[in-house]
């Protein structure tokens, strides 16, 4: 099964509550951009979505992403990974639980409300690929007025624990939510031992508020004014000029590892070096395409202000790119059931 360790993801709402956007960003390792979008009807009695529609890999049933719209219950979920700091919590993995996977369809296809999903995905705890997952539901969401209660809610992860809430209230008064691979809720982020990491590393990658993307989208994200614009932020990356990415292509909201220096990055006392590794696609949808049960897509690294990501030239000319495009430039494409 493929996973991916890192990503962007962000709920936002322009000032004229007339939209609600959504939006995930995978990273990965380039040689797992082979992708596909998937539509499963199953009339199974008595779930509250038979058809769901999400991105994923060959050979999966599942995202992979975690990123997923449902037709009749208009639930759209996506998750974004948190690294476990404190590695004897692995301790408390047990096989008397259900693998994460199994929980995400069951929640899917059974939930008919966002804490519904949440109450599902929580039973039997796992503790194995711990996120951050969000739920938002279009159904609490009328265009040109606040989100009603209900509408966002978010579960974080960790082996023998987990936590979660309502964060509409805060949608309503930020307009937006991101999900930024580090845990929101103070007793998971403590528990995963995250502020010894910000001490250990002398830096603020590892923290909630202070991180380099919780920057960018504070200052850009409360000025789109429009679907477009929020599709262009979703793959934006300057970071040549844009200080909040502390003059690291990772760090910027589609990221690029290999286009890190040879002699690395120095953030606190460590040193971000290259990798073939990035933001490998940006997955976007609003009120319209949920109603009518789409996404759009751009599945490429960042190419609109950055060198085109291409195999077998420079210095990753040796990396195997088997069955893969050898140049990645590809347009917009949007995916829907009907489809």
């Amino acid at each position: 099964m493929v996973k991916n360790e890192h990503c962007s993801a962000i709920v936002s709402m322009p000032q004229d509550k007339k939209d609600v956007f959504l939006a995930h960003n995978t990273w990965d390792d380039y040689t797992r951009m082979l992708r596909v979008v998937k539509a499963y009807t199953l009339h199974f009695s008595g779930v509250a979505a038979s058809s769901v529609v999400f991105p994923g890999y060959f050979g999966t049933i599942i995202s992979g992403d975690d990123v997923y719209t449902t037709e009749s219950s208009r639930l759209t979920i996506m998750e974004t990974t948190n690294l476990i700091l404190d590695e004897s919590l692995f301790k408390l993995i047990t096989p008397n639980s259900v693998l994460y996977f199994y929980r995400v369809l069951i929640a899917t296809r059974l939930a008919r409300t966002t804490s519904e999903w949440i109450q599902l995905f929580g039973t039997e705890n796992s503790g194995t690929y711990n996120n951050q997952y969000i739920v938002v539901d279009y159904n609490k969401f009328k265009p040109g007025q606040k989100a009603r209660a209900g509408f966002i809610w978010a579960i974080e992860q960790l082996p023998g624990y987990y936590n979660y809430g309502d964060r509409t209230d805060e949608f309503n008064t930020n307009r937006y939510i991101p999900s930024l691979n580090t845990p929101f809720f103070e007793d998971v982020y403590e528990k995963a031992k995250y502020p010894e990491k910000v001490i250990e590393t002398n830096s603020t990658y590892w923290s909630y508020w202070d991180n380099s993307r919780m920057h960018i989208v504070e200052r850009d994200v409360p000025n789109l004014k429009d679907y477009e614009d929020f599709k262009t932020f979703m793959r934006s990356n300057d970071w040549e000029h844009d200080p909040l990415t502390n003059y690291d292509p990772a760090e910027a909201i589609l990221s690029r590892y290999d286009l890190r220096p040879d002699d690395c990055i120095p953030n606190g006392n460590s040193l971000m070096c290259p990798n073939v590794f990035g933001g490998t696609d940006s997955k976007t949808t609003n009120y319209n395409n949920v109603m009518n049960h789409k996404f759009d897509f751009i599945s490429s690294p960042q190419y609109e202000t950055q060198p085109a990501w291409e195999f077998g030239v420079g210095k990753y000319a040796n990396y195997d790119y088997t069955g893969l495009p050898k140049k990645w430039t590809f347009p917009r494409l949007s995916f829907g059931y009907d489809d």
